[in-house]
């Protein structure tokens, strides 16, 4: 996944920030053709499609067939509903298409530590920047609402992301399946979050004009 960190995203002289006070005047973000709002459980179907898509592209990497379906069917449990509902999630759309999701919380260990979870991206959409957006967008809610530090579990595949977005690993682990395989896990975390949202609309104008229908 190929992002850039924001501090070298262009900005035009003319560009409009979007701003976490505008956020909250109008929940629905709408930027360069990716729309931002709260996933509703009705988004419950598109919703397993994308993750269960992303796991299986990023599980792949490390496991074997029957391995990457057990993880994929996990997100076919009932159980999955109510841990989708829990966590706050906002979801990325393009057009009518669902293409992303992330929510955070306290992780309770600090009172000023919040927690990314479900940062998931269609991989059609992969390197469209889709990504950093939602990281932006809940790093921006976490600040807004008094955390100043971001953890966040990922797979090892994906800690490169993170790390061009200012995370630092902290420690490595694996998922073991219940077939022996191992998915190696990595362990982040940004000690300074931005208060506001680093998007321009000349930031995103291509990934706009290339995804938009």
């Amino acid at each position: 996944m190929p992002f850039l960190p924001p501090k070298v995203l262009p900005v035009c002289p003319n560009a409009k920030v979007v701003s976490m006070s505008q956020r909250v005047r109008n929940p629905e973000l709408f930027l360069a053709g990716i729309s931002l709002r709260p996933a509703k459980i009705d988004d419950i179907s598109a919703i397993r499609y994308v993750h269960s898509a992303a796991t299986r592209a990023c599980a792949a990497h490390h496991l074997g067939d029957d391995d990457v379906e057990t993880l994929a069917s996990a997100i076919n449990r009932e159980e999955y509903v109510h841990a989708v509902a829990g966590s706050d999630l906002t979801a990325a759309w393009v057009g009518g298409e669902l293409v992303g999701t992330v929510g955070w919380k306290p992780t309770g260990a600090a009172p000023d530590v919040a927690r990314l979870q479900m940062l998931f991206v269609w991989p059609l959409f992969a390197g469209a920047g889709i990504g950093r957006l939602l990281v932006s967008h809940a790093e921006a809610d976490a600040h807004a609402a008094g955390y100043r530090s971001v953890r966040v579990r990922t797979t090892i595949q994906q800690a490169p992301f993170f790390k061009r977005l200012g995370y630092v690993m902290t420690a490595q682990s694996a998922l073991r399946t219940g077939s022996g395989g191992r998915l190696p896990i990595a362990y982040l975390r940004k000690d300074e979050i931005c208060p506001d949202f680093p998007i321009t609309e000349s930031a995103w104008g291509d990934a706009g004009r290339r995804y938009h229908h």
